[in-house]
């Protein structure tokens, strides 16, 4: 569409590349690569337009979208792009926070710099990346946000993808509950949004924002990507105990402030630097076998005091003791657990389970059966009358089963004012025996009788009349 013939229109030539905008759309032109910016603070042609783009539309010729091309965008939505892009440069897309599923095209094989920002730079809307079917290799970042308020919670890796770096996931995907896998990727894998190799040999990223607070590594486990466990926002308790890995690796959790103790693999043999690192107060024991034969002099970071318990002397481990940190042996020490550190109960419908601790730190996982406890949700309180209990009627939210509970005793009698109905009593009071008669009447029956003013004949005895 040519839209320089619109009187709202707007756009230029430059070189082999043309822009245009109108009514809310921008498109990009022409062949080869589309101009880089340096910055947030540079200036673009179309900046006068950023906060009216909904749409872009990156037509087939061009090769290359530019580096910081849209910033503040904040009402852009909807990109395509063309079969021919092959590359994108840094922060191509900045605070873009309209933007709700991002995409990397198939045709792309360069990403940004190796310094630089991601493609998708602190756009807090997106909730899903989606790379695409076609591409095989990512070296940098496509996605970044650690902003209280950023929402993407699902990447979805192809089956051409072979090769991926630890910047793709490394500290910037804090809201990231996810990651799916195509099952004909030969490469790579995903279990409850964990990400691994294949094989399960390699476990390369536990998303930051996976909403357990337990984690067991497989067995099948050998090594840890560096940054496995970067930034996690729930994970309290981590169980890395079966696992055949023997190095624990450089930064392999990081950032992970609720993070309250770690079963280290049971055959480690070295503890890299800065192994255990920006950990905080709920972290203050830790046991680390004996049969450790190197550690690093600062492969533990804590803001908070730490004990490091041992089964037997051992120089490596000893080298650790700082101000901050104290080793202590226990000789011989075999593990009991008594301590209940953390439970989610069981319930009608879900397994439970609590985590019970040692006093070196080393923890163990317990479940807890399906119960059929019922959640006492949704109460309607029915009173207690004379004749029947009161109770609290309860519908459950797990499973929407309707039960009674919370019985209470008989309630009092309530004497309100109403005419005798009963012909025997009508009689009596006609035939001046009693003047007045009140009673309570429930349910249509009579339930109990109250005199007032009774005049008692002779023929008749007192127990007619009593209640």
């Amino acid at each position: 569409t040519d839209w320089f013939t619109h009187p709202d229109g707007a756009g230029e030539v430059i070189g082999d590349f043309v822009w245009q905008y109108y009514d809310g759309a921008i498109s990009f032109s022409g062949s080869g690569a589309a101009p880089d910016f340096t910055g947030q603070d540079d200036t673009r042609p179309w900046d006068a337009y950023r906060a009216r783009i909904v749409d872009f539309y990156m037509n087939e010729g061009l090769t290359h979208l530019g580096a910081w091309s849209f910033c503040y965008c904040g009402n852009l939505v909807n990109i395509r792009y063309p079969s021919t892009l092959t590359s994108i440069g840094d922060a191509a897309f900045f605070r873009c926070n309209a933007i709700t599923e991002a995409v990397l095209p198939a045709g792309v094989t360069q990403i940004g710099s190796e310094q630089g920002k991601a493609v998708y730079s602190f756009c807090n809307g997106i909730r899903r990346l989606v790379i695409e079917e076609g591409v095989t290799s990512i070296d940098n970042l496509v996605y970044q946000s650690n902003d209280a308020n950023a929402s993407l919670e699902e990447i979805v890796l192809p089956s051409t993808l072979t090769s991926l770096s630890y910047i793709f996931y490394y500290y910037y995907l804090r809201s990231l509950q996810r990651y799916v896998v195509s099952e004909d990727n030969a490469y790579y894998t995903a279990v409850d949004g964990v990400l691994y190799s294949k094989d399960m040999a390699t476990l390369f990223s536990y998303p930051p924002s996976h909403p357990g607070v337990y984690f067991k590594a497989p067995a099948s486990v050998r090594t840890f990507s560096i940054y496995a466990f970067s930034d996690a926002q729930n994970l309290r308790f981590l169980d890395l105990s079966e696992t055949a890995a023997t190095q624990m690796r450089l930064n392999l959790v990081i950032y992970s402030y609720k993070m309250q103790n770690i079963n280290v693999p049971a055959g480690v043999i070295s503890i890299a630097s800065n192994s255990l690192r920006n950990l905080s107060s709920p972290f203050t024991k830790l046991f680390i076998p004996s049969s450790v034969q190197s550690v690093a002099s600062n492969a533990l970071e804590t803001s908070a005091s730490l004990t490091v318990y041992t089964d037997a002397e051992n120089t490596a481990i000893g080298s650790l003791a700082s101000e901050k940190i104290g080793v202590e042996v226990l000789a011989g020490h075999t593990h009991s657990y008594s301590d209940i550190a953390y439970e989610e109960p069981a319930s009608c419908t879900a397994a439970g389970f609590r985590i019970l601790t040692c006093e070196c730190g080393q923890f163990t996982f317990e479940s807890l059966p399906v119960n059929g406890q019922h959640q006492k949700t949704n109460p309607v309180v029915v009173p207690a009358t004379c004749t029947a209990p009161g109770y609290t009627r309860y519908t459950c939210d797990l499973c929407g089963t309707v039960f009674e509970d919370d019985y209470t005793e008989l309630g009092p009698h309530d004497y309100s004012a109403q005419t005798v109905k009963d012909e025997a009593l009508k009689a009596a009071a006609t035939s001046g025996i009693i003047s007045r008669v009140e009673f309570l009447e429930a349910g249509g029956d009579v339930t109990s009788i109250r005199f007032e003013d009774v005049k008692i004949d002779a023929t008749v005895e007192d127990s007619v009349f009593m209640e």
